[in-house]
């Protein structure tokens, strides 16, 4: 839009400067738009992990096995951008596929034991009756057959315990991990759910998940029992 000047000069003098005036207005572009400046809490609010501490903030983590895991189950969350429930289950199912090939060990041990477990009874049998005698050489027969008998088969009963021997510490790990977290509490567990368990850091009010766990473990165990024992 041309501007009006006063003039407080000569007719033709006020003529001449509103001409420029006008011509000046219309030569030049009207003033660019600014730009929009989002909001902070829209850059940063689709963040789930903005504002959250790092665990070594509340006394967490560390080289113990229970501060590794929770320095796993925080890298899960905070680097690779994991909601809390899902870098729990990722842990978790983790844990247990860097256990299949002991556990499928296991399970072959033990279904080899069982093709020769009467024959190892019987053998160790004949070992507690020589150890009830007088004679030490009817002691280290016995038990000579016995560990003969193991070797020729590759059978050994103390194999059955290694797998409990390896998954009981790691669990407890984890169980000892969650709950240090909970009690501390992490502020992101307080809200990081899901569905009926929103907060992590408190039990499930509906007992779900502990009768989930339960039937799984059941369900396994049983499973295993069958496919070793026949």
């Amino acid at each position: 839009a041309l501007r009006v000047q006063r003039c407080r000069g000569p007719v033709w003098g006020c003529g001449a400067s509103a001409v420029r005036g006008a011509a000046t207005g219309a030569g030049q572009p009207p003033p660019p738009t600014p730009p929009e400046i989002p909001e902070p809490a829209e850059i940063l609010g689709n963040s789930p992990n903005f504002g959250e501490p790092r665990l070594e903030e509340l006394g967490l983590g560390g080289s113990s096995p229970v501060g590794m895991i929770q320095n796993l189950l925080e890298f899960l969350h905070m680097d690779l951008g994991l909601p809390w429930w899902g870098a729990i289950a990722t842990g978790t199912v983790g844990a247990r596929i860097l256990l299949l090939p002991l556990v499928l060990r296991g399970q072959r041990e033990a279904a080899r034991l069982s093709l020769h477990l009467p024959q190892l009874q019987r053998l160790s049998q004949r070992v507690a009756e020589a150890r009830r005698g007088s004679d030490p050489n009817q002691v280290a027969v016995a038990y000579s057959e016995l560990v003969s008998y193991q070797r020729r088969h590759d059978v050994n009963p103390l194999r059955g315990f290694l797998v409990p021997l390896v998954q009981t510490p790691l669990f407890v790990s984890f169980f000892l991990a969650l709950q240090g977290m909970a009690a501390a509490p992490v502020p992101g567990l307080l809200r990081g759910g899901l569905g009926w368990f929103p907060d992590l850091a408190a039990p499930d009010p509906f007992y779900v998940l502990p009768v989930l766990v339960t039937a799984s473990t059941w369900l396994v165990l049983e499973v295993w029992g069958e496919k070793s024992w026949g």
